[in-house]
């Protein structure tokens, strides 16, 4: 079994490899239980997929690593910068 990941309301437990390798989410109220992924067929090229996060906003986060290297994404949101035009003398 994985590393255990309280949701941010915690109203839920986030289990990996808890049952035939499945991402399985628990209700804390009643002990519901319910599948989110299956952890192989997550990415068929990745060797094994691991190290679950739950993020701030809700988001689940995976490490599945590749035989032949690792993929990597990056989203950014730079702050608009506005430049003001140069006086010439």
């Amino acid at each position: 079994m994985g590393n255990p990941q309280w949701s941010q309301d915690s109203e839920y437990l986030y289990v990996s490899g808890f049952d035939n390798d499945e991402l399985v989410r628990i209700r804390r109220a009643d002990g519901k239980s319910e599948t989110m992924v299956d952890l192989k067929t997550a990415n068929p090229n990745s060797l094994d997929c691991h190290s679950l996060t739950v993020a701030s906003n809700g988001e689940l986060w995976l490490a599945c690593p590749v035989a032949y290297g690792d993929i990597y994404a990056l989203d950014v949101s730079l702050p608009r910068v506005i430049q003001t035009p140069r006086r010439s003398h």
